[in-house]
């Protein structure tokens, strides 16, 4: 406990076109028979984030007709919103997004806690990713363009990532590099 243990979190898009992409990070202990422990607190599963990869809604400024004005300073970013994770850019085929996360640390205070002993946790990273285009970022649906669905995002109430995510699908896609050394991990 209070241990820092390597999550590094980057999504490659494995599809065959431009990507915008999604994570959900969920956290959770587990007993020693592997089932999920709901009566645990799952806040004292610290996650570290990448120093400035993630930013707030606010962060994405707009001009008087929507347009965003700091398209250069978003690109790369994260954003949360819905419990979700969304990347500010153009994934390009076998590209990869920027690292999100970088480890994880269990609270110092569940050392002394009798609940905790003997408990596994683990942090489970779900991508989602749709097509690159305008109607994917706000379409429930079919997007006419592919079979999957659209992100769903609220265009009034996420009016800022929104724009954010409208403006980087008219852009030059991005073919990332992976940032972080690959490995298989269960933790």
């Amino acid at each position: 406990t209070g241990v820092n243990v390597d999550k590094k979190v980057q999504v490659q898009n494995k599809s065959d076109y431009d990507s915008l992409i999604r994570v959900n990070i969920e956290k959770l202990f587990k007993g020693e028979n592997g089932n999920t422990l709901n009566n645990l607190d799952i806040e004292k599963i610290i996650l570290n984030y990448l120093d400035g990869a993630i930013i707030s809604e606010s962060d994405i400024k707009l001009d008087d007709q929507g347009d965003v004005t700091n398209l250069n300073d978003v690109k790369g970013k994260w954003v949360l919103a819905e419990n979700k994770y969304y990347y500010i850019g153009n994934v390009a085929p076998e590209g990869y997004t920027t690292q999100l996360l970088d480890s994880v640390t269990l609270d110092p205070s569940i050392a002394s806690n009798p609940n905790y002993k003997g408990v596994a946790f683990d942090v489970i990273v779900n991508a989602e990713s749709v097509q690159s285009t305008v109607e994917a970022i706000t379409s429930n649906g079919d997007t006419g363009t592919t079979n999957e669905n659209g992100f769903g995002l609220d265009e009034v109430k996420h009016k800022n990532l929104v724009a954010a995510l409208k403006a980087v699908v008219g852009q030059p896609s991005e073919d990332g590099k992976l940032t972080i050394k690959p490995t298989v991990s269960n933790q």
